[in-house]
């Protein structure tokens, strides 16, 4: 599976992506919203996991604007 890490506490993103890349997924992460969001729109993603709190923008902010994009793509908060 091709996963977005979207996290920006170093230490839980690089334990997230550590743990998941150990299990066989392609992990791409990133530590903004606005960043996210580009990845989204130029990579096909299987699933993502969502910080709540990210410096430029909530994760439900950018949930909600990747399902305005018309992603359906699983969310995981």
């Amino acid at each position: 599976m091709r996963l977005l890490v979207v996290e920006d506490a170093p230490d839980v993103g690089d334990v997230l992506v550590v743990g998941l890349q150990r299990e066989g997924h392609v992990v791409d992460h990133v530590t903004t919203g606005a960043d996210a969001l580009w990845l989204a729109a130029e990579q096909p993603y299987d699933a993502g996991v969502l910080d709540g709190g990210l410096p430029d923008a909530s994760g439900l902010e950018v949930g909600k604007a990747l399902r305005s994009r018309g992603s359906s793509v699983p969310v995981l908060m």
